[in-house]
């Protein structure tokens, strides 16, 4: 059998969230430390083997490391050649942050929520499904507003700011879709190449 025709996104997006979950009934933070490391390093690990079997052209699906399993009849998940560089980096960038973490700030460092947010970003990554794309970025906000409601920050501005940055994804998609009448002529005409004005 060949390694590279293991479902290896699904997985790396799979590692942090089980480990999210694992991690969360941990009494100790250095033991939440120690599991978050081993996670976020066995996530980078397959995101490295599906962007190797993206290169060595040995994938399960034609043209990308594709989802095995499908969404209602949709691929959702993929890796081709614009996100294949991508989703090891950012998984090793978790891996990072995840080993940077000093120990005086262990404490208040949510292990779980940066292994709920490694999933998120992972999936960011490998998603091919415009609104599937537009679901996971707007969860992958709901992790720093409940982080900033932790720690008794201000979240008025962020939910604002936030809030208007998801609907401004929904209703470009919609519009460039054709969700809205007149919504793809509106958008085509954003992104058509100028016309040239006769007599100049």
């Amino acid at each position: 059998m060949n390694i590279f025709l293991l479902p290896w996104v699904e997985l790396a997006i799979l590692i942090p969230l089980v480990g999210a979950i694992c991690i969360a009934g941990l009494r100790t933070q250095e033991a939440a430390y120690r599991w978050c490391v081993g996670f976020t390093v066995a996530a980078l690990g397959a995101a490295l083997l599906a962007s190797f079997g993206y290169y060595a052209g040995l994938t399960p699906v034609n043209g990308g490391t594709g989802s095995v399993f499908d969404f209602f009849g949709r691929r959702v998940l993929a890796v081709d050649e614009l996100n294949a560089p991508l989703v090891p980096l950012a998984a090793l960038l978790h891996v990072l942050t995840a080993l940077s973490t000093a120990r005086t700030k262990v404490v208040r460092f949510s292990f779980a929520w940066t292994l709920a947010g490694e999933s998120l970003t992972l999936a960011g990554f490998a998603c091919i499904d415009p609104w599937s794309l537009v679901i996971l970025f707007s969860l992958a906000l709901v992790s720093p507003f409940l982080e900033m409601r932790r720690r008794g920050s201000p979240t008025r501005v962020y939910a604002l700011h936030m809030g208007l940055f998801a609907a401004l994804l929904v209703a470009g998609l919609a519009f460039s879709g054709g969700a809205f009448p007149g919504g793809q002529a509106i958008a085509t005409s954003f992104t058509a190449p100028p016309r040239p004005v006769p007599g100049l």
